[in-house]
């Protein structure tokens, strides 16, 4: 028996309903995800379907969940989002499958330059980044690899289905998810840095916070809170 009655489902979506830009749903689903219900996923997701989601829009808006999906990928693991897409593919009606890997085509020195961009917009207080200094080259230089030629490149800075603040949205509830607080901080700054409001970032915390609630999910000394507007001048 799914743990989102209809009724809670009308809570998060009245809770989402005033950030235009940020569909709810995609914060949910993402979400569900990274707190480990992927079976929560496809009932939600039939349900969107029949009632919040216009028919015309069911292609595109499947296909940016599944690209949010993606991106969570690279912050709580690929066994997390394979669960989440599994069990989305097995919801989606046939008319709505689509096979296309949209990854095919994405040439890596423009992706690397491209993700390079994305990072520095995040982290503008972090002078270091990508360098030679770079306190994460330090630390483990495989995992400054991974994530500064793979996982910003061509997983979080890929634009052909999210543009960059719906990405930062599937980031920071994935962060907020997995309780990873310095991180969920540092991107829900860079989120309105590169143009997100607070009251728009406060929501998507506020879905998030919402759902943990009603599942049970437990956050070491409490949830995370919404940074204040970071300083636009700063570089």
């Amino acid at each position: 028996m799914s743990k989102l009655s209809y009724d809670f489902i009308q809570q998060l979506a009245v809770q989402g309903e005033t950030n235009i830009r940020f569909k709810w749903y995609i914060t949910t689903i993402v979400a569900l995800s990274s707190l480990n219900y992927p079976d929560e996923i496809g009932p939600l997701y039939r349900h969107l379907l029949e009632k919040y989601i216009a028919p015309e829009d069911h292609y595109e808006e499947t296909r940016k969940i599944k690209e949010a999906l993606v991106k969570a990928c690279g912050l709580h693991g690929a066994a997390k989002t394979g669960n989440a897409v599994r069990a989305l593919y097995q919801a989606t009606p046939s008319h709505l499958i689509d096979n296309t890997c949209y990854r095919d085509d994405d040439d890596h020195e423009v992706a690397v330059t491209r993700g390079d961009a994305f990072l520095k917009s995040l982290y503008r207080d972090i002078p270091d980044l990508n360098t030679e200094d770079d306190y994460v080259r330090k630390c483990c230089p495989d995992y400054f690899f991974v994530v500064s030629q793979l996982l910003y490149p061509h997983v979080f800075s890929f634009d052909k289905i999210l543009d960059k603040l719906e990405s930062s949205q599937a980031i920071i509830t994935t962060l907020i998810s997995i309780d990873c607080k310095g991180q969920a901080r540092n991107h829900m700054k860079g989120m309105m840095w590169n143009g997100a409001t607070r009251e728009e970032v406060q929501n998507i915390h506020g879905s998030v916070i919402l759902l943990a609630d009603h599942l049970g999910a437990q956050f070491r000394d409490g949830p995370v809170e919404v940074p204040e507007h970071p300083d636009l001048n700063q570089a």
